[in-house]
């Protein structure tokens, strides 16, 4: 991904999901944000969680 000059990568992940949480931070990817009850999904409100990962510093261009 740095060859693509991409510098941080977001997961949005419909909560709870213990094996898509396991597989972000399998390859680094950190929590950076919950959101209550704004997903929906099966006839039912969800929680959102976002991770993240930094693939650079900031003098990356």
């Amino acid at each position: 991904m740095k060859a693509l000059k991409y510098h941080a990568l977001i997961g949005g992940i419909a909560l709870p999901n213990t094996a898509s949480v396991a597989l972000h931070e399998k390859f680094g990817f950190e929590k950076a944000a919950h959101y209550q009850e704004t997903g929906y999904k099966f006839g039912q409100w969800l929680d959102v969680g976002y991770w993240e990962l930094i693939l650079g510093d900031k003098s990356d261009t």
